[in-house]
Parts: structure tokens; C-alpha cells; sequence
């Protein structure tokens, strides 16, 4: 069974047997692509049942 590394920045085990490449999330090796987009907190204004929001 081979061994996959991991991507220190994601957790996630990278789709080749080297650290070249990109992890099974699509981030290059030793980065997150995903760390900037936080749908839960967003940073424009958002739409409730009280009207607009702005942060």
C-alpha cells in the first residue's frame, strides 16, 4: 500500500507519491487555496429576513 504525503497546509494526503503537485483538495503542495473564502463569514454585505447586513 503506498504512502501519500500530506499537505502540511491542508491536512490533506497529496494525489501523487511525491511532494509535487497537488493534494486531493487541489491545493499546491504546502499551501490552502481554500483559506481566504469563508462562506460563514462573510465579509460583503448579506441579505436576512431583517433586510441588509453590512460588516
Amino acid at each position: 500500500m503506498a504512502m501519500h504525503p500530506i499537505n502540511p497546509a491542508t491536512g490533506l494526503p497529496m494525489t501523487s507519491d511525491d511532494y509535487g503537485g497537488f493534494d486531493v483538495g487541489g491545493s499546491p503542495y504546502g499551501t490552502d487555496v481554500h483559506s481566504q473564502h469563508h462562506p460563514w463569514s462573510a465579509s460583503y454585505p448579506t441579505w436576512d429576513s431583517g433586510g441588509w447586513n453590512s460588516f
